[in-house]
């Protein structure tokens, strides 16, 4: 899912959480899927994953940002 948050690989990331993919697993700096789609700009990607994510506000653990922030930048 990670990988598919950083391209335009929106229908891979429906099918990976219609599937039950943890939307919220992030990588070892804390980085989110959610996180790689708001700061590589790619608004379908967020879009579904907002669709099925509960936390939108966790923080990256090496920057402290979340991808709140890196939207409103």
């Amino acid at each position: 899912m990670l990988a598919s948050s950083l391209d335009g690989y929106t229908k891979v990331i429906t099918y990976l959480l219609e599937s039950g993919a943890d939307s919220t697993m992030s990588d070892k700096e804390g980085q989110s899927a959610m996180y790689f789609a708001v700061a590589n700009g790619i608004v379908t990607n967020v879009e579904e994953l907002l669709k099925f994510q509960k936390e939108i506000n966790a923080k990256c653990t090496s920057s402290g940002l979340t991808a709140l922030h890196l939207a409103a930048e």
